[in-house]
């Protein structure tokens, strides 16, 4: 975590202010444990919302609930602080939000037995660029994460041992977080940060991007 200390230092006083910070309960969360459990070792799948969304909106977007009954996972929501995640490119944040990701997986593993190995994190948007986050400055934690709209941050730093399975969706026409990156956002070009991850993983392979063309613009490109 990234500590800010602003100190004002007058003839009489110092005045150092509080870093703002919230609690996984304080936030809200939602669990969805599938009808079939029955102690077992299932896998884990966290969902992060984008910018101004809540868990609840985005839960019922996914359809994870009815992918959880079929496929035996247990899917996960957590809530954003003010419905945003400190990502590291969105103003001033003080909320450890890996830590309360990490949070959430001990409190779902003190009640359902979570397949270590098979622990996921999506994130759209601003949950996308919350995933790159999470996955730089973790290791062994995730078996897989995948960034939906969300593109990584220029000043993003990576563990050397942060190698995972990646997924990176993003639509070329996206206006709204460009598919090229942003200097004022500190956006990193897609392309570049699927090198970064590609490093990182240790790819031998040069295989291109898959272009997908939907039948209604614009085109998505999806990198595995």
């Amino acid at each position: 975590m990234r500590l800010r200390l602003l100190i004002i230092i007058t003839l009489f006083s110092v005045l150092i202010p509080i870093q703002a910070q919230t609690s996984l309960e304080e936030r809200g969360y939602g669990i969805y444990i599938p009808t079939t459990y029955e102690g077992e070792a299932v896998p884990l799948v966290i969902g992060l919302h984008g910018f101004g969304d809540t868990f609840e909106n985005f839960a019922r977007g996914t359809g994870w609930l009815a992918q959880a009954e079929v496929s035996g996972f247990v899917a996960a929501f957590p809530q954003g602080h003010l419905r945003q995640w400190n990502d590291g490119s969105r103003g001033e944040h003080y909320e450890d939000d890996v830590a309360i990701i990490l949070e959430l997986i001990a409190l779902i593993a003190d009640d359902v037995n979570i397949d270590r190995d098979r622990i996921y994190l999506v994130g759209f948007s601003n949950g996308g660029t919350m995933v790159y986050r999470a996955a730089c400055e973790t290791t062994d934690i995730f078996a897989g994460v995948a960034a939906v709209g969300g593109t990584m941050r220029i000043d993003q730093d990576c563990d050397e041992q942060a190698a995972t399975n990646i997924a990176i969706l993003h639509g070329t026409g996206d206006t709204t977080v460009p598919y090229d990156g942003s200097a004022s956002n500190r956006r990193m070009d897609v392309r570049d940060a699927t090198a970064l991850w590609r490093d990182l993983n240790n790819c031998t392979d040069d295989l291109p991007p898959l272009l997908v063309t939907l039948n209604n613009p614009p085109t998505y490109t999806t990198f595995i």
